[in-house]
């Protein structure tokens, strides 16, 4: 018994791998107050044509407490269609403030075309090639934020 409990013990405090990140830019809205980055190491594809992957919104200006989110979502290519789960909130540092469990019952929404999540739409369904803006791993707030701030968007 002691011997299971001691193992157990040890299990519990092995480190967990981090999670891979390669964080691509693939949207930046109208009016410049956000940028959307797909990390393009959590995409995934299901025989039902969805596709699942995180994604990294980061605001032009702190809102709310919050500089930055993170969200699992899923994409319907033939209904054009999203689902945001999971989601976390980000300081400028990159560190986690807060995190939101799935909320099954927000369901699908519409993507809307010239969205955010519209560009996000076409990347993941095949429709538009990966941009090649990459950040790498970490969250780049600091460093989208500079890219807005340059662009004049």
């Amino acid at each position: 018994m002691k011997l299971q409990l001691l193992a157990a013990l040890m299990l519990s405090t092995v480190a967990t791998p981090a999670l891979a990140e390669d964080w691509v830019l693939v949207s930046a809205s109208a009016d410049g107050g956000a940028a959307v980055l797909i990390d393009v190491d959590s995409m995934t594809d299901a025989a039902d044509g969805t596709h699942g992957m995180r994604l990294l919104t980061v605001l032009k200006v702190r809102t709310q407490s919050l500089d930055a989110l993170i969200s699992e979502v899923r994409i319907d290519c033939s209904a054009n269609t999203i689902r945001v789960g999971r989601t976390s909130s980000h300081d400028a540092t990159g560190k986690q403030l807060a995190v939101e469990e799935d909320r099954p019952e927000f369901g699908w929404d519409p993507v809307k075309d010239g969205s955010n999540y519209g560009t996000v739409a076409m990347v993941a369904c095949g429709k538009t090639e990966m941009p090649t803006e990459r950040y790498g791993a970490g969250v780049p707030v600091a460093a989208v934020r500079e890219r807005l701030e340059k662009s004049g968007s």
